[in-house]
């Protein structure tokens, strides 16, 4: 048997039992060649491509789920591009072991065009302190699948050490049920049942409603999920002037970010800004007015309260802690 066809055939096998598993992320790498074989790679790709949409857009699958942010892959690199951490959870993904990751370069996990657009990232902003942007970039598992993913990367300042990138890929769930119990220790349990009788209760409202969403629909709004994510430092519009800049209207913008994304618009940017706000004030000497500034607050009490409210203690105490 000739050598690209056992390879691609390799590659069907790997494919179908990631799928069987529950993981539909991976996508085989198209070759040149014009032949039936061909054919069930595309086949292939476009069925893991519309299992993902199905469970992710849930108009469409189960409507009693909601869809909640789990960090499916976390990187840490050096100013030199080398991986200093990766989660479990990327290790599992993309079928390596953490040491054959850790102290090697970020672009060994990429795919070949991939591997340019992340050096053009990394080089244009390498003289900057701080910076956050998203990209997307195509990830290689040691079985030789690939797995596209748009990845959120934060520049960062850390004290003497020199600089940081954080990478972070974020995957839509439906285990509402999982992650409640994981942090029901911290949470009231009778606030816990009153939010879930609430969502229910919201649920059966939609359904009543009527509402779908199309595919132009789900691409518009996901627009406005990364507009978000890459201008937290500048004033929100009113929502209804936010909807017509994506092509959409209020209602539908309401309707289905809380669909896709398991909060509201405003809750999101919240949460986000905040985010934004921990890594600098755990990783850079910055001061907190600037940290402020930087991340959509307008006033440094106002950024202050927020950050103790979200994380138990204000920026001040925060940085001493990781300090210490």
């Amino acid at each position: 048997m000739e050598e690209h066809i056992e390879q691609r055939l390799s590659s069907l096998r790997v494919m179908l039992l990631k799928m069987l598993s529950g993981s539909y992320y991976q996508r085989i790498k198209r070759s040149k060649h014009n032949d039936i074989l061909e054919s069930f790679i595309i086949g292939f790709n476009v069925l893991a491509e519309e299992f993902q949409d199905v469970l992710v857009h849930q108009g469409y699958a189960n409507r009693d789920a909601a869809i909640l942010d789990v960090v499916q892959m976390s990187f840490i690199i050096n100013e030199h591009g080398m991986v200093e951490m990766v989660n479990k959870i990327a290790c599992k993904t993309l079928s390596r072991r953490k040491r054959n990751i850790i102290d090697r370069p970020f672009e060994a996990l990429l795919t070949e065009g991939s591997v340019k657009k992340w050096e053009k990232v990394f080089q244009q902003n390498e003289k900057r302190r701080a910076y956050d942007t998203s990209v997307d970039l195509v990830f290689k598992s040691k079985d030789g699948l690939e797995i596209p993913k748009t990845v959120y990367v934060s520049r960062y300042y850390k004290n003497a050490q020199g600089y940081r990138t954080l990478i972070t890929v974020i995957h839509h769930t439906n285990y509402q049920k999982k992650l409640q119990s994981g942090i029901s220790g911290k949470i009231n349990k009778g606030k816990l049942n009153e939010k879930r009788r609430s969502v229910k209760d919201r649920i059966a409202l939609l359904k009543k409603s009527k509402v779908r969403l199309s595919l132009e629909d789900i691409q518009k709004i996901k627009m406005g999920h990364d507009m978000i994510l890459t201008n937290l430092k500048d004033d929100f519009p009113p929502l209804k002037e936010f909807a017509l800049q994506l092509g959409t209207n209020e209602f539908k913008l309401k309707y289905g970010f809380k669909e896709l994304y398991g909060t509201t618009v405003h809750k999101f940017l919240i949460e986000e800004r905040l985010r934004k706000a921990l890594m600098m004030v755990l990783y850079s000497d910055r001061p907190f007015k600037s940290i402020a500034e930087m991340t959509g607050f307008k006033s440094l009490p106002h950024f202050s309260r927020s950050f103790k409210n979200t994380y138990g203690h204000s920026p001040s105490v925060m940085r001493k802690i990781n300090n210490d």
